[in-house]
């Protein structure tokens, strides 16, 4: 089933801010697709008044975003860029797999585990460059998924086999 992940995602970088400048950010799940906005696979997004988010991905497992943090959060968070709209054409959604009921990610919390990496590589500027230099990429954020088990309809399947009944020795 189809569900909106619900809550709200913080994607924040000051270079990405200042410049313009883009940031990647990738989210994975181990079984059942993530989608933005619409169903349907899409190449780029662009959250009302904000710029196109390239995205990879959209509708499998592994979903990655390229463009400016302030339009990749809104698109996550289904809001306009300037944060104080929503916006229908974003959101993050997530589909569990079929026939897939059980809790997914041992001891952690909920079914599915998402976690969500940032990558500033694009927007890297000034001290963080070059050899000997440190990132300043974030560690990985986690977010808990919960599975709603569906009902599936019953499906019975086989031959036809036309009865016979006999009466006194006759069919």
């Amino acid at each position: 089933m189809r569900s909106r992940v619900a809550g709200s995602f913080v994607v924040a970088d000051a270079e990405s801010a200042a410049f313009d400048l883009p940031v990647t950010v990738t989210l994975a799940v181990t079984a059942g697709p993530l989608d933005l906005g619409a169903a349907g696979a899409q190449a780029s997004l662009t959250p009302a008044g904000g710029r196109a988010v390239a995205i990879s991905g959209d509708g499998t497992a592994l979903l990655g975003l390229n463009g400016r943090a302030a339009d990749i959060q809104a698109l996550l968070n289904g809001r306009n860029a300037a944060g104080n709209a929503d916006d229908p054409g974003g959101g993050l959604y997530y589909t569990s797999a079929p026939n897939r009921n059980d809790d997914q990610n041992a001891a952690e919390a909920g079914a599915v585990t998402l976690p969500l990496t940032l990558d500033d590589a694009g927007s890297r500027i000034g001290g963080d460059t070059g050899a000997g230099s440190t990132a300043a990429t974030p560690a990985a954020a986690r977010r808990a998924l919960e599975s709603t088990a569906v009902n599936d309809a019953p499906v019975l399947s086989g031959t036809v086999v036309s009865p016979t009944a006999s009466e006194n020795g006759e069919t």
